[in-house]
């Protein structure tokens, strides 16, 4: 589904029998994009993932192990976009499919679309044109124990953190993080602060 809010009612009928309660989701999203080098980008003239139609037959695309499986991944692109490729290469976590982008191994990656990679400018994300993707917006879900003890304090809690939390932050933290080596709480926090959901120290 690509509706935030028909998703939002599907987890919460979901999550209701196991006693868990989902809250205001952000507008951050983290979904799957496909994602080549910007050398390839301009010699193949690709903007969107419909523009690999003419060319998916010649590339290697590297993603996660279960990707010839999930309806998101393979399937969904040769349903949808009609992408047959030449080859695909399984790589467990993102950072090996990242190096085998840059290095060539294979043309077409798998990533989350907050990568902190694709920050730095000589990736790109091409743009799900035909909209395979379903949408994944950042969602806090919290116990009815939870609940129950903490009441509206932490529900204000998580709803002011999902009101200000956008793509581009994820992507922002995610660069800070995977590719300039700084401490998750450290930069959590930090976001926490500039947004004037903690307190600055002193």
């Amino acid at each position: 589904m690509s509706d935030p809010v028909a998703v939002r009612a599907a987890l919460a009928r979901a999550l209701a029998p196991r006693h868990v309660q989902v809250m205001t989701p952000a507008a951050a999203q983290d979904q799957n994009g496909i994602v080549v080098t910007d050398a390839t980008a301009r010699r193949l003239g690709l903007h969107k993932v419909s523009d690999l139609r003419g060319v998916a037959g010649r590339l290697t695309l590297g993603g996660s192990p279960e990707c010839p499986d999930r309806p998101y991944c393979l399937p969904g692109l040769r349903k949808v976009y009609g992408l047959g490729f030449a080859r695909f290469l399984p790589f467990d976590t993102e950072p090996p499919r990242v190096t085998a982008l840059r290095a060539g191994v294979v043309d077409v990656a798998v990533l989350d679309t907050t990568d902190g990679n694709l920050a730095v400018g000589d990736l790109v994300l091409l743009s799900d044109d035909r909209h395979l993707q379903p949408a994944e917006n950042v969602v806090p879900v919290i116990t009815n124990r939870a609940m129950a003890r903490y009441g509206k304090r932490l529900a204000g809690a998580v709803n002011a953190v999902s009101a200000r939390l956008t793509s581009k932050a994820l992507l922002f933290m995610g660069w800070r993080v995977e590719v300039a080596g700084a401490d998750v709480m450290t930069e959590a926090r930090g976001w926490l602060v500039r947004h004037g959901i903690l307190p600055r120290p002193g």
